[in-house]
């Protein structure tokens, strides 16, 4: 049996983005409450369209690594609020 030839990666370009937020808001880059750039300037920042950018934030939405509202900057400081509340543990 000869070299094994490398396959492609077989993920989406949506998922290879998705991958690359989940990355920074796991290591801290991308701070608890923080907002997401929006579609529009995720496309432009990984070079992807912006269907592909939406299509990554619906995905780590699933993986339950944010919350998307109308009012992401309401929800955003409420989530960020309660997170420092809960680590004091003073509620």
């Amino acid at each position: 049996m000869g070299p094994s030839v490398p396959r492609p990666d077989p993920r989406s370009p949506y998922e290879h983005l998705a991958v690359a937020l989940r990355d920074q808001i796991t290591n801290g880059a991308i701070a608890v409450g923080q907002q997401l750039p929006t579609g529009k300037e995720l496309s432009k920042e990984f070079g992807v369209a912006t269907a592909t950018a939406q299509r990554a934030v619906v995905l780590l939405q699933r993986w339950g690594l944010i919350r998307v509202s109308r009012a992401a900057a309401v929800q955003s400081w409420f989530h960020a609020a309660m997170t420092r509340c809960l680590a004091r543990r003073v509620c």
